[in-house]
């Protein structure tokens, strides 16, 4: 067997043709400057002019009066989640430990919603009339601009473990975002004092996934709210509709932040910063320096530029941006048919099929804890018994013979319980029906597996052609046809494996049945 070897020059040469070809997809995009090499940043927030910022690391919050000006450290000792500069220009340190609010004059006041779990403040937001909006360990609290004290945000809305909260530009709506699931709430004026009314969970249909981030439209798109999940755009409206919008993001990557302005939406993650006119893109990389570096936070200026990111190596200002250009090796995200997620898919077709693990991993348990039970015998016993004697007696008195006869009877009865409590304590440690149970287990886990694999298989399929198939397909272009009908053949499978499940949450591309026209009545004639 014989192995070429190319020449060093020649390799040499095609590496470096690699790496400009690479940097090359970036010339048209925005470019990123790092400002402050310092690593493992947080927080981030502009202020309201513009001028300044502030960012947070390793529980040290600093503060640049100007982009161009060294940063000053102006909070310490605990880790700080979420920073937001109020329209008075004071600064909101939101920590684990409180909420901390720093003036113009350089003082650091404890501003904590209240005691316990409250004083864990997990994100901050502005809230209607310019108030301040905090999400906690319990639940949602509320700062109105010429109030002294919190006003909690109760009414039926989720009190506890928040990670994200919104209100709407009008100041009428609130969203949370509790365990990865959207609520909301109607904001009413009641005396002065903002009351919650109609609270309920809202349904992401399509989405199979977490929720992380939330923002609130005004004007800059016809949705309501701008929903982020771990690989989806969410557009809801006051009307209850939705958009679904699927992002082009690297395998395994996930979107945890959320900014919008200046005309553009930009996603934050560990992949980096990725941004688009639209929710419905297309998509580009945010900054050379950027691409694929964990961002945990954004914040972009009033003017809607520049954008500010920071993330595990340091503090970066992405200039005003350039028109976008799609992402390197990914195509432009479209409104795709809503659809659930894999880990739905699979828990649904378990759940029809009766192959979930929790039935035989609960037997197994008690097979381990039956030697505990004893062995329970009962005995019971009855015994009884009869006398009778008769005396008889002659005795001659008086002249006459007399005949006496005594007579005896007696009757008993014996009743014994006994209880037997027999115990087997060397089926504690092991008890013999176990191999049966592992027996059964590795043949119920062969048989899901083989279901999983071949749901698996249909369900990426069936991604694959709608992926093909495009948002706008032409109903008369027979290859449009061709796919519609492949997708509904793989759905007609995820239906069947699911019992009906998935044909309630994805409808079919194609009619099963085109519509008749009405068959002419005849009048008999006269």
């Amino acid at each position: 067997m014989t192995l070429a070897c190319a020449p060093l020059e020649y390799s040499a040469a095609l590496l470096f043709a690699v790496l400009v070809s690479a940097q090359a997809a970036y010339a048209d995009g925005p470019r990123a400057k790092l400002v402050d090499g310092r690593r493992d940043l947080a927080a981030i927030a502009v202020e309201p002019e513009g001028a300044g910022l502030a960012y947070a690391g390793g529980g040290v919050v600093w503060l640049r009066p100007h982009p161009d000006r060294p940063a000053q450290p102006v909070f310490r000792g605990r880790v700080v989640r979420d920073l937001r500069f109020d329209a008075e220009g004071r600064l909101w340190i939101a920590t684990d430990r409180g909420l901390f609010a720093r003036g113009r004059d350089g003082q650091v006041v404890d501003r904590s919603p209240g005691p316990g779990a409250s004083r864990e403040v997990r994100r901050l937001a502005a809230g209607p009339r310019g108030s301040l909006l905090c999400a906690t360990g319990r639940g949602a609290f509320l700062l109105p601009q010429a109030a002294v004290g919190w006003q909690p945000l109760d009414g039926a809305l989720p009190e506890a473990d928040l990670t994200a909260v919104a209100a709407s530009a009008e100041g009428d709506r609130v969203w949370l975002v509790r365990d990865g699931a959207l609520h909301g709430a109607n904001l009413v004026d009641d005396r002065g004092r903002l009351r919650v009314r109609d609270a309920r969970s809202v349904p992401l249909p399509g989405v199979g996934e977490p929720v992380h981030d939330l923002w609130p439209l005004a004007g800059e798109a016809p949705g309501d709210l701008l929903v982020l999940t771990s690989r989806t755009l969410v557009e809801l409206t006051a009307e209850g509709g939705s958009r679904v919008h699927r992002l082009p993001l690297p395998p395994g990557a996930v979107g945890l932040r959320l900014a919008v302005g200046g005309g553009l939406v930009h996603v934050a993650g560990d992949h980096g910063v990725i941004q688009a006119p639209g929710p419905a893109g297309p998509w580009a990389e945010v900054g050379e320096s950027l691409a694929r570096s964990p961002v945990a936070s954004l914040a972009l200026a009033p003017a809607g530029a520049p954008l500010w990111a920071v993330g595990s190596r340091g503090l970066y200002r992405v200039g005003a941006a350039a028109p976008a250009v799609p992402t390197r090796g990914a195509r432009a995200a479209g409104p795709l048919p809503p659809s659930p997620g894999w880990p739905e898919v699979h828990r649904a077709t378990l759940r029809h099929l009766e192959l979930d693990p929790g039935p035989l991993r609960s037997l197994a348990a008690r097979s381990r804890a039956r030697g505990w039970l004893p062995d329970v015998e009962l005995r019971a016993g009855y015994g009884g018994a009869r006398q009778r004697e008769l005396d008889q007696d002659e005795a001659f008195t008086g002249g006459e013979l007399r005949l006496f006869e005594d007579r005896e009877r007696s009757r008993s009865r014996d009743f014994d319980v006994v209880g037997v409590l027999r115990w087997e304590l060397g089926d504690t440690v092991y008890h013999p029906e176990e191999l049966d149970i592992a027996k059964e287990r590795r043949e119920v886990i062969e048989l899901r597996d083989e279901v999983l694999d071949e749901v698996r298989q249909l369900y990426f399929e069936w991604q694959r052609v709608v992926l093909e198939l495009g948002a706008s397909w032409d109903q008369r272009d027979p290859e449009s046809q061709r796919r519609a009908l492949r997708a509904d053949e793989l759905a007609a499978g995820l239906d069947a494996w699911t019992g009906g499940w998935w044909s309630q949450r994805v409808p079919p591309l194609v009619s099963s049945r085109p519509p008749s026209s009405p068959r002419p009545r005849t009048e008999p004639s006269s």
